[in-house]
């Protein structure tokens, strides 16, 4: 799209020359012929002008562009030499109508695809079979990063799996004989105080070295905090940079409200939802969300019935003993 005003300033004074010339040199010329053959020159001046204009609508705009569209491949290199050599002949009137274009664009205008311009295409190409479905989902959702947050995303934290930093490699190993989780946030004195991260391997690899008498703080590795408000975009960079694979989501008063992990940000552009042999339920967002509202359910359910209780038990104001 660069400097896109000079092919379109070339091909349309061209263009318009050419019509306006021809429907011009046909009119006068049909003019001249009624009157030396003594017809109507109005009427056949009238009909020369709809045989022109059926013709440069077939023969000028709908054929070619026709062409143009199904064979633009094969003709891109020589509508290319050919543009720029218009541009070239006819400079001074396209160096004119450019600036005069130029007073009507917005200060702020800036050439070049949005990438809202690119969105769509992947969109279009993928609903035409350009593009594959999952190769129009990852490129669409590609640009949506930077609007996804990591609370979007982020697993909650009354289904995050934590372990006191006290607990010894031995006493994880007794009493979870089977860890699901390759990485697991510790905590000093509550969940809400996570301290560092213990890896699963480290664990059992004490257990098996003798040295299952070491606690999970001694084992820990630190773990990084992100803002809730961090786009999955910035995510995805810190991942990389810290070669990490885990991060604590917390809120505005530095609270952890959850994890973030790279697969989480993954399936963001991936659009799927990646499971494996140990996850029980596929979706632990919505699993969160599902036990949220059981919950609320039962609150209101009791708040009911505490309700009626009171009512039953209300004194009667009109009993006489008073």
């Amino acid at each position: 799209k660069s400097k896109l005003d000079r092919p379109l300033a070339a091909i349309l004074t061209l263009n318009t020359l050419a019509h306006t010339g021809g429907a011009a040199g046909v009119g006068a010329e049909t003019t001249k012929l009624a009157a030396r053959r003594g017809m109507d020159e109005a009427l056949w001046t009238g009909i020369a002008a709809v045989i022109v204009t059926i013709m440069v609508l077939v023969l000028s705009e709908i054929i070619p562009k026709t062409i143009g569209a199904v064979h633009w491949r094969g003709l891109t290199p020589f509508t290319a030499y050919f543009v720029r050599f218009l541009i070239w002949v006819m400079y001074p009137v396209v160096r004119m109508l450019e600036l005069i274009s130029r007073l009507f664009y917005p200060k702020n205008f800036q050439e070049g695809v949005t990438r809202e311009e690119m969105r769509v295409m992947a969109q279009l190409a993928s609903a035409s079979g350009s593009l594959q479905q999952n190769e129009g989902r990852v490129i669409t959702n590609l640009f949506a990063l930077h609007d996804v947050q990591a609370r979007d995303v982020m697993t909650p934290r009354v289904e995050v799996f934590t372990l006191p930093e006290s607990m010894t490699a031995e006493q994880v190993a007794r009493k979870h004989k089977r860890l699901r989780f390759s990485r697991i946030p510790v905590y000093s004195e509550s969940p809400d105080t996570i301290t560092g991260l213990v890896l699963r391997h480290r664990i059992f690899e004490m257990c098996v070295q003798g040295q299952g008498s070491k606690t999970l703080g001694d084992l820990k590795n630190s773990v990084h905090f992100v803002p809730e408000t961090k786009t999955i975009a910035s995510l995805l960079d810190e991942f990389i940079k810290r070669s990490a694979h885990l991060f604590i989501v917390v809120n505005e008063f530095g609270s952890p409200e959850g994890i973030v992990t790279l697969e989480d940000a993954i399936e963001t552009l991936l659009g799927v939802e990646i499971v494996d042999e140990y996850d029980s339920v596929e979706d632990l967002r919505l699993a969160a969300r599902q036990k949220m509202e059981e919950r609320k359910e039962r609150i209101r359910m009791l708040d009911e019935q505490e309700a009626k209780s009171a009512t039953t038990e209300e004194p009667d104001l009109e009993d006489p003993a008073v």
